[in-house]
């Protein structure tokens, strides 16, 4: 699926940085996601979890075969009694399952989450960046990020760094290119063109879609 793990987060600490103390709360939010998208599950109740590292947190929700569908961030002294009763509303609205929170002096994160539907490879990607066009020698492809326990992709040996080249001999142009592939030929079996980035050259996979 195309939901970015690393580079997401790093944008929304770029983000924080750029915009220093905050507005309102509803202003902070940032969507990642439509939350009308038909892949994510609607949740019949939230949970809300402090966490330590969200960062660290969010590549464990994404193993479980979570999607973050958006994240909203603030700066005040006012945060721990204002902003968690306004996740737990936010986070309805968004049909969310789960609430990640994270405070550290006057900064307050929060990460919104909902579990993927019809999620047939089990793995997170991006588009390939260019200087991985340069080194390989390629001219598209996406690379994984995370990778869903018990799916698809992990029982196919796929890892995080690996880029995806072509689905049945047709390359793969782009992310959502990808991500309507995948959903056509849910349930089949593919033959994968990976580039694992453990080893020096391509290889095809045959994988069974769930």
């Amino acid at each position: 699926m195309n939901t970015s793990i690393s580079s997401s987060y790093l944008l929304l600490i770029v983000c924080i940085l750029l915009t220093g103390c905050s507005t309102p709360y509803g202003v902070s939010y940032r969507p990642l996601l439509d939350k009308q998208d038909e892949r994510l599950v609607n949740a019949k109740s939230i949970e809300h979890e402090w966490v330590e590292n969200m960062q660290d947190e969010s590549i464990e929700m994404h193993q479980r075969g979570y999607a973050m569908v958006g994240y909203s961030y603030m700066c005040g002294a006012h945060l721990a009694v204002f902003a968690p009763p306004a996740a737990k509303n936010w986070g309805r609205k968004l049909k969310a399952e789960k609430v990640l929170q994270y405070k550290d002096g006057c900064l307050y994160l929060a990460t919104y989450w909902r579990q993927i539907r019809g999620f047939s490879l089990g793995a997170f990607y991006e588009d390939a960046p260019t200087t991985a066009h340069q080194a390989y020698g390629i001219e598209a492809g996406v690379i994984i990020q995370n990778i869903v326990s018990n799916s698809a992709a992990e029982a196919g040996q796929l890892m995080p760094g690996d880029l995806l080249l072509a689905i049945d001999d047709e390359i793969i142009p782009s992310a959502h290119w990808l991500d309507d592939a995948l959903a056509a030929k849910q349930g089949q079996v593919i033959n994968l063109t990976v580039w694992p980035m453990r080893d020096i050259e391509p290889m095809t996979l045959a994988i069974a879609l769930k």
